[in-house]
């Protein structure tokens, strides 16, 4: 099964692991963390563990030992913390140039990604 869903839980699984594996410096992980942050997340266990990070600064050893207490302060106590730690298969670069397609820019974009806006009224009134 490889749906578009699919495909961008497998990217969110990568973004997590670059951090959580420290493959990332200090300057690509502040604009990785920022463009996170602006990331419409479709797995909530992946949000969870970007929460669980964020502003977190430790290497790959203190963060596998210490993530899954802090996602069950975050209430997500059964989550695998297995996969945000096996090798990835490409670049930071490559995952960054995907992450920058996926986040919207411009607020028209972003209407168009939000219930509640007028396009979205006019479609469920069809």
């Amino acid at each position: 099964m490889n749906s578009s869903r699919d495909t961008c839980e497998d990217r969110e699984r990568i973004y997590l692991a670059l951090i959580c594996q420290g493959l990332l410096g200090d300057s690509l992980r502040a604009e990785w963390q920022a463009l996170l942050g602006r990331h419409l997340w479709k797995s909530h266990d992946h949000r969870a563990v970007f929460d669980a990070l964020a502003g977190w600064r430790a290497g790959p050893v203190e963060m596998r030992a210490d993530l899954p207490s802090r996602l069950t302060r975050l209430g997500f106590p059964d989550t695998d913390i297995d996969e945000y730690f096996a090798p990835v298969g490409v670049t930071a670069e490559t995952a960054l140039g995907w992450l920058r397609a996926e986040i919207p820019t411009g607020l028209g974009r972003e209407m168009e990604r939000k219930p509640g806006t007028s396009k979205s009224r006019a479609a469920r009134f069809k």
